[in-house]
């Protein structure tokens, strides 16, 4: 997903929102006051639009202000409630006159103890009012909802407007498009900005080069998108959109904003594997270039998963029920995915006893080549020929398994075989010349070292020669054998030695 497609779903967003009808209170209740019910219902009934008296909802207001202060406090929680997209649900709301709180088992009610528990009702001289408590936290919390002075349309915009338009009065799609352009400045600004810095940084510090021009723009426009989107959370309660439409509105920003923060994070991974993999280059030991790739995919896992929960979270999903659910269907998938459960576990050996590491030679299962990648499921080989074998992982786990890839020193053993007519003084002097082009070799060990005349062959004299080379890798094994082959030739063309080959005698016997 790229900033552009976001942007589009955000526009829908705005549009769907715009198009959400405002709830309708069917008719004027009679302020008694006698039930939870009845309080919430005249609050709101007297603050909406077609039917604003603000002087009957400040009834609801605990009698411990005057007028004025009570009207204000009215008009604000309603603006709470607006811009929280709390919508009330008449229908749930208790109509007892002795209603108890099953928890404190007092004379409390609060209609959102998750949202805002700050907001409760309390039964006084036998009528419901909204707490004194929540009279003395009220300014506070729209202040908190308000922030940045974002409220200013809410004093100076009127609360009635005769012209509608898409369901929403003129002045709210004022604010909106003041809204959106403000947004847009910000991006524009950020954006730039951002990029500029990160850029500047790349350039001042060597070990910031890891830092690609793209990736350096995508998290400048992820930083600048995320918090335009922020801003725009922050000023949207300003407009008093209609409480389903802003609850829309809130909760399709948060989605956004989360998509933003999986897709920085995404872009965070893919530069801090460019910067570890800078670091692992350095480095004798290869089990850091192996389990580098991995703890990318896993970092890049659980960003989906931690963004994953937050959206489900955010839809009213009861995340606590579909993780139990996970975990019950993920134990039966465990049990039908054995073999896929026992590789992923044949991983975490490998990496745990380390009996090889990428760019190691092994031989293991009737396969053998120079590892090139340790994955979740499997480990790829890149045999001789260049084709790639794939090993189930717990396979390799589990199979006797040679790693030629950890020795010091690789043995180089021929047997030479010279013609009898080689006179014994000169095949000592050649062993001589072999045990000296030994020495001499930068690649090779002396200790062991065995040149020595060790048998008499059907058709030759046989020498063995046997030493250590010290090699890291198999194209390096091959070029010193090489070398030592042509110097073991060239001694013996030099001194005259020649090599035995097959023959046979044949002696013919005389009829006489």
């Amino acid at each position: 997903m790229t900033i552009n497609n976001i942007k589009v779903a955000l526009f829908l967003a705005f549009t769907c929102f715009t198009l959400q009808s405002t709830a309708q209170l069917a008719t004027a209740p009679e302020p008694t006051l006698e039930s939870p019910y009845n309080t919430i219902y005249v609050h709101l009934f007297f603050l909406q639009s077609d039917s604003y008296e603000p002087e009957i909802a400040m009834q609801t207001i605990a009698p411990i202000l005057d007028s004025a202060a009570a009207v204000e406090i009215a008009v604000q929680i309603k603006q709470i409630y607006d811009g929280l997209g709390l919508f009330v649900r008449l229908n749930k709301l208790p109509q007892e006159e002795a209603y108890l709180d099953s928890i404190t088992e007092k004379p409390y009610y609060t209609p959102f103890p998750h949202k805002v528990p700050e907001i409760y009702l309390e039964r006084i001289d036998g009528k419901w009012y909204y707490s004194r408590e929540t009279v003395s936290l009220v300014p506070d919390l729209h202040h908190n909802l308000y922030p940045l002075g974002s409220d200013f349309l809410v004093r100076i915009l009127p609360h009635k407007a005769n012209a509608k338009f898409l369901g929403l009065f003129l002045w709210q799609h004022a604010g909106f498009a003041f809204i959106t352009i403000l947004c847009l400045l910000v991006y524009f600004i950020l954006s730039r900005i951002i990029t500029w810095m990160i850029r500047s940084a790349t350039k001042r510090r060597k070990n910031w080069q890891f830092v690609g021009p793209n990736q350096s723009r995508n998290l400048a426009r992820y930083m600048a998108f995320f918090v335009s989107i922020w801003v725009a959370r922050m000023m949207l309660p300003a407009i008093q959109l209609p409480v389903r439409g802003s609850d829309f509105a809130n909760r399709s920003l948060d989605v956004i904003m989360t998509l933003i923060f999986m897709m920085a994070g995404m872009t965070l991974i893919n530069i801090f594997t460019n910067r570890a993999k800078a670091l692992t280059e350095g480095t004798e030991s290869k089990m850091d270039d192996q389990l580098l790739p991995i703890v990318s995919k896993m970092g890049k896992i659980v960003v989906v998963i931690i963004s994953t929960f937050i959206i489900l979270d955010l839809l009213d999903v009861n995340v606590t029920a579909l993780i139990a659910g996970i975990s019950i269907g993920g134990l039966a998938l465990a049990l039908a995915a054995k073999d896929t459960v026992q590789n992923l576990f044949g991983s975490a050996m490998i990496f745990i006893d380390k009996p090889f590491q990428v760019g190691d030679y092994i031989m293991a299962g009737g396969h053998e080549g120079t590892v090139v990648e340790v994955g979740f499921r499997s480990t790829r080989l890149m045999q001789i020929d260049t084709s790639i074998v794939s090993i189930p992982n717990g396979a390799v786990a589990d199979m006797p398994l040679t790693n030629l890839g950890v020795r010091l020193s690789r043995l180089f053993n021929i047997q030479i075989g010279v013609t009898y007519e080689t006179p014994p003084d000169l095949i000592e002097a050649y062993i001589k010349r072999l045990k000296q082009l030994v020495l001499d070799h930068p690649r090779t060990n002396d200790d062991p070292l065995y040149v020595h005349l060790t048998g008499l062959a059907d058709s030759s004299i046989t020498i063995m020669f046997r030493c250590q080379i010290q090699v890291a890798s198999y194209a390096e094994d091959v070029q010193v054998k090489e070398e030592l082959l042509f110097s073991i030739i060239r001694v013996a063309e030099e001194m005259g030695v020649e090599f035995a080959y097959p023959t046979t005698t044949v002696h013919m016997a005389s009829s006489d």
